[in-house]
């Protein structure tokens, strides 16, 4: 390993180095806490993020285990010693204890020395079509016990050891772990295996790097069974730094003086697996003990506040609190340079960090200080859960993207820091830090239904906070009618496109709001939420469907949730009234999909009287006396709403004469909406008179195309003789193909 001075020093020397008295683990299982001591007496006091606000703190001493329990039965310590034991609300000594030493250089590997090396490989791991085990199938971390080492800023490679303290959760005889093609050097030499219940080597048989299918597999020379908890060492890895997904740096020309040098993770949207090998995925959980080294000319931050920092000439290690059990896609790490720092404590206590260039002036920033506190208070009175950790630090950078959220460290893109002016840079904030609360304290699974949920109520979130902010006065429903508007015209063609995450988020935002429009219990939505699943694992979507039930009362509410949530599509409704009174509503499919929406609908008829129905089926026949009718007037209903020829014109003659309408000429452009839609698409209703009643409507708009939103299809609606001359190649290339455009006349 390369040092600051272009010398080389030990690898196993310098891990060694970084941490002298080993940490003990924390193991949490539903309410239940082990500490794994170390072989010194070790103080603890710790504060478990919970539900419950509980603190431990206690003394653990040479090779014991202290279980405490709240009530509950302990399943969890059955499994560890192999016997069952009593419910219990204090503290027990047990006699003869499984242990798990940490100190790795007194691991002892003469028992495996006849190990075979090659008697376990399948030729079929290299097979691409043979199907592996799910990592996480096999085994559940607990702790990661990291160290990284950057030799200096401009080395290729990060020097990393790992100690993974994990559970075996089905029988095996192997172990895999996630590992792209990035990390290096995963030696059989490197790597140990202890059974924490008697302090037994287990022998590695094989170490097999499966590259396409991103895992390192370790053969083992025994199968261990379900309840055994490990202890993983590998004692040196290397880890490429340039064209690594897993991480981002920022280089300043050699003229940008105040420009900073920056090297962070990035592991939101990939994960770890491309920095260390782990159990990359979005359902288990495990905390998180991070130690850097690097050049003392740089500073370091993490995901949780520095435990120490000792420099030795010109290097540099710091060492941060352990983190309360996340997801590896929520850890992160950051050094950096020539950087200006502003802090301010919240008004619950939180420190809060911003980081930011030197070409900025620090006083012109202190609105991400004041924007970030004001955050924090609304996701505590929304959530009824404070800021999980005693410190958020928000670092302006160089990113590809707009912004990034870890546990403690948000990252936003610096072109944005510097134009607060525009709405997105608060949306981008913002949207970060509710992250850290649907990421983390409240987490929510990704499932192949609907890959957004997370993202869905995270930008939900951001939508009603930012509602408050005076410079830009943008309210929650005019978010969801963008939104909506975006994601309709992505959808003109009736092909349902390949959302992007952040189009497949603002569409899960969309239900989010229509449940709270129709329901109003967001608040006590997410009280329920994080009491039920706080810090536990992730929430499905069945389960939110289920809690939406029970807190609206109604199961309307888990219908409309899981009707939208388990498509990709949306609604198409057509309504027709009639002359004697009856109103015939139906829902159609959208490009071949049949899914069928449950849907709350407001009508309102032409003396603006309004009436609530909930479309469950595909046809809905009601009583509706009125000249024309008005569905979703105000524009909270995420779908598209067609109506016959004769409502069209009722409701054009109405805006035409404002004087006696009762109806508001907002409400009545808003019917309009989706006419150019379903006249481009052939969606409208051709058969018998109608087309005749089409050409009339269509003139007699005349000038109102405009008006009434409809200048998408304004030349298809007019002859072709007395369209404009732009309208011409839109006749040859569209309007001749639609059954109901003018014909030439």
């Amino acid at each position: 390993m390369p040092n600051e001075e272009g010398g080389f020093v030990s690898a196993n020397a310098t891990f060694a180095s970084l941490r002298d008295d080993p940490v003990p683990f924390i193991v949490e299982e539903n309410e239940t806490i082990f500490l794994v001591a170390t072989e010194a007496t070790t103080s603890i006091s710790s504060s478990i993020p919970s539900t419950t606000g509980s603190t431990l703190g206690t003394e653990v001493s040479e090779k014991l285990i202290t279980t405490i329990t709240h009530g509950t039965t302990n399943e969890a310590m059955d499994k560890f010693e192999g016997q069952g034991t009593e419910e219990s609300n204090k503290i027990e000594d047990l006699s003869n204890p499984p242990i798990c030493l940490l100190e790795e250089l007194r691991y002892n590997k003469l028992d495996c020395q006849f190990a075979s090396r090659t008697e376990d490989f399948n030729a079929d791991w290299l097979n691409p079509s043979f199907s592996l085990p799910e990592v996480s199938s096999l085994i559940r971390p607990i702790n990661y016990d990291l160290n990284i080492t950057l030799a200096n800023k401009h080395a290729p490679i990060l020097y990393g050891s790992i100690r993974i303290f994990l559970e075996v959760i089905n029988n095996t005889s192997s172990i895999l772990l996630h590992a792209d093609r990035q990390i290096s050097d995963l030696d059989m030499e490197q790597i140990t295996i202890k059974n924490c219940a008697n302090g037994k080597t287990i022998c590695i048989k094989s170490v097999t790097r499966l590259i396409d299918q991103k895992v390192v597999l370790l053969s083992l020379s025994e199968e261990l069974s379900k309840g055994t908890f490990l202890l993983v060492q590998i004692a040196n890895f290397e880890t490429e730094i340039r064209s690594n997904p897993g991480l981002f740096q920022q280089i300043p020309s050699k003229w940008e003086k105040d420009r900073a040098w920056v090297l962070g993770s990035f592991f939101e949207n990939v994960g770890a697996k491309n920095v260390f090998p782990s159990v990359d995925n979005h359902f288990n959980r495990a905390s998180f003990h991070l130690c850097l080294q690097y050049p003392s000319s740089l500073n370091a931050r993490g995901n949780m506040p520095e435990e120490s920092k000792t420099s030795s000439g010109s290097v540099t290690t710091s060492c941060f609190t352990k983190t309360p059990a996340t997801t590896t896609h929520q850890y992160a790490f950051i050094l950096f340079d020539n950087m200006q720092i502003l802090t301010s404590n919240s008004s619950s206590g939180i420190e809060i960090e911003v980081l930011v260039g030197k070409h900025l002036e620090l006083t012109e920033c202190q609105w991400i200080i004041s924007e970030v506190n004001s955050g924090l208070q609304k996701m505590e009175t929304l959530t009824g859960v404070p800021f999980p950790i005693p410190k958020l630090t928000v670092i302006s950078s160089a990113l590809d993207v707009d912004g990034m959220s870890s546990l403690g460290l948000i990252l936003v893109k610096e072109t944005w820091i510097e134009y607060p002016k525009y709405l997105l840079t608060h949306t981008i904030l913002i949207r970060q830090l509710v992250h850290q609360w649907v990421s983390n304290v409240l987490m929510l699974c990704k499932g192949h239904d609907n890959p957004c949920f997370q993202d869905g109520l995270t930008t939900y979130l951001e939508w009603v906070i930012n509602a408050d902010l005076a410079m830009f006065n943008v309210s929650a429903h005019k978010r969801f009618i963008e939104a909506k508007q975006k994601l309709l015209l992505s959808y003109s063609s009736e092909k349902i496109p390949q959302d992007t995450r952040d189009d497949c988020a603002e569409r899960s935002a969309l239900i989010f709001y229509m449940l709270e429009y129709n329901f109003g219990s967001l608040r006590n939505f997410l009280h329920k939420l994080v009491e039920k699943f706080a810090w536990g694992p992730c929430t499905s979507i069945e389960n939110t469907a289920k809690e939406l039930s029970e807190i609206s009362n109604s199961p309307i509410a888990k219908e409309i949730f899981s009707s939208y949530m388990g498509s990709s599509s949306y609604p198409l409704i057509k309504a027709e009234i009639f002359t004697n009174g009856s109103l015939v509503i139906t829902q159609e499919s959208v490009q071949g999909n049949t899914e069928l929406f449950t849907l709350p609908i407001e009508l309102s008829n032409d003396q603006g009287e309004t009436q609530r129905l909930v479309i469950g089926s595909t046809r809905l026949v009601t009583q509706f006396p009125s000249n024309f009718i008005i569905l979703d007037a105000e524009q909270r209903l995420f779908a598209r709403i067609i109506y016959n020829v004769e409502n069209y014109r009722q409701l054009k003659d109405c805006y035409q004469s404002p004087t006696t309408c009762k109806i508001s000429r907002e409400s009545l452009k808003n019917a309009f909406n989706d006419l150019c839609f379903a006249f481009l698409v052939n969606r409208l209703d051709n058969s018998g008179t109608n087309v005749h009643a089409w050409y009339s409507l269509f003139e007699n708009l005349g000038n109102l195309t405009s008006e009434l939103g409809l200048r998408d299809c304004e030349c298809c609606m007019k002859r072709q003789k007395d369209s404009a001359p732009k309208c011409k190649w839109i006749w040859r290339d569209k309007c001749s193909k639609l059954s109901l455009a003018p014909q030439k006349r």
